[in-house]
């Protein structure tokens, strides 16, 4: 805002033009003093070879006012591949409402239940609970009877994906209620459908955003989850879910969706 960015071209270190880490990244950036600022500035990102700063083929243009409605708070660059990208993603910002928003709108509270390693000693390995080595937490006979006993499992990144809360190989761990009876907020949201999320996604997958709505469990800190479900009615954790859901999934989620853990 108080000088003119001319160009910002970012560079992977797969090539170890530098001797440090490959997945370090460098950029050259080039300002200049200008009382009116920047306007728009061209830039390219995922570059490997240091003749393309020769060349500039295919530079992206971002405008100041782009960078502003898509890059949040500290103002950090969309690292986008093609000007095609730019222009849908300019679309996107212009009309859309930022994820914390909608949550606070909504009553959701999203946040980080159990630290896999900082909580590590509360967590029991699953196959001690377990009457057969190959049954699953997750699954519905299995998790009455572990709720029963005070037992949930404990969700991470990798155990569900978008809108399936049975995914890969289960649960590696339980967690016993009693031995977290000094966390009854903990307690008392594992008794509703929670809406969570994986923390960490990759431009390379097929989805960048995956959701889940799932009952009875806690949560580590690669699955942010809701912290106060019983705070929000059940309309407003499946509106959020249902922006990416086909309408007969919804419908399927609307009927078959009780408010608490029976």
């Amino acid at each position: 805002r108080e000088a003119a960015l001319r160009c910002c071209y970012s560079f992977e270190n797969r090539k170890k033009l530098f001797q440090i880490d490959s997945r370090f990244k460098y950029a050259a950036v080039v300002a200049e003093r200008n009382a009116g600022g920047t306007g728009e500035f061209p830039c390219a990102f995922y570059l490997h070879d240091m003749e393309w700063l020769f060349r500039r083929e295919a530079a992206l243009r971002y405008s100041l006012e782009f960078v502003r409605q898509s890059a949040g708070e500290y103002w950090s660059f969309q690292e986008l591949q093609s000007q095609e990208d730019v222009e849908v993603a300019r679309a996107l910002y212009a009309d859309c409402q930022p994820f914390g928003e909608v949550c606070s709108r909504l009553k959701i509270r999203i946040g980080e239940e159990m630290h896999t390693s900082k909580s590590s000693h509360l967590f029991s390995p699953t196959e001690n609970s377990l009457h057969a080595a190959d049954d699953d937490p997750r699954c519905p006979i299995v998790a009455t009877v572990l709720r029963e006993q005070g037992i949930v499992p404990l969700h991470e990144g990798k155990t569900f994906h978008q809108y399936i809360d049975r995914w890969e190989d289960r649960p590696r761990y339980l967690v016993h209620f009693r031995d977290v009876a000094d966390k009854p907020a903990w307690i008392q949201a594992a008794k509703f459908y929670r809406l969570a999320f994986r923390k960490i996604a990759r431009s390379t997958d097929d989805r960048t955003g995956i959701f889940c709505l799932i009952a009875g469990a806690l949560f580590g800190d690669s699955a942010p989850s809701e912290r106060t479900p019983d705070l929000r009615p059940n309309h407003a954790a499946l509106q959020l879910l249902g922006n990416r859901l086909a309408p007969p999934l919804i419908a399927g989620y609307v009927g078959g969706l009780a408010p608490r853990i029976q």
